[in-house]
């Protein structure tokens, strides 16, 4: 307790233990701030941590793949997704609206699956990208501070596809 008196008509009181608190809330209050600040100055000020941009184009047995669905997942955060385009090329997204992925080793999963609408059993599209691009992942991207390009070349080596989820 924080020994403050005041005066009032000649008497001295001790002030009500409010203050202890206070200077307790106020300790509170810049250790907040405080962590606050370290939070913002690690992520750039943006509230994102840093982001590699990563572009490239994903073929199939050497031709663009298009509507296929990539994801870099990282061993710690937020998963980057793209869609490949009509040419198989893409641009990854940390967000909707941020462009790029987490610095470091991500595994990669690429896949064309699309499971059907309860309404319409005939509107999915099937897997055309063998398991070990997908489920069973063998792809791995270091996203680096730089511009990052990754190309995926894959290869069915036989395997003939499938209309579920691997």
């Amino acid at each position: 307790m924080v020994n403050c008196y005041f005066s009032g008509q000649g008497s001295k009181r001790a002030m009500p233990r409010v203050y202890a608190i206070s200077s307790t809330r106020q300790i509170g209050r810049v250790s907040f701030a405080l962590m606050l600040m370290a939070i913002w100055s690690c992520s750039n000020g943006s509230g994102t941590p840093p982001l590699g941009q990563v572009d490239g184009i994903v073929t199939l047995d050497g031709k663009p793949l298009p509507a296929a669905f990539i994801e870099f997942i990282p061993s710690q955060g937020r998963v980057s997704w793209a869609t490949t385009d009509s040419t198989g090329a893409y641009h990854l997204d940390y967000t909707n609206s941020k462009p790029g992925a987490l610095l470091g080793e991500h595994k990669v999963k690429i896949s064309t699956y699309v499971m059907p609408s309860p309404d319409s059993p005939n509107s999915g599209k099937p897997e055309l990208v063998p398991p070990q691009y997908n489920c069973k992942t063998t792809l791995v991207a270091d996203v680096t501070e730089e511009t990052n390009i990754f190309n995926f070349d894959l290869v069915t080596g036989g395997w003939k596809g499938a209309g579920s989820a691997h």
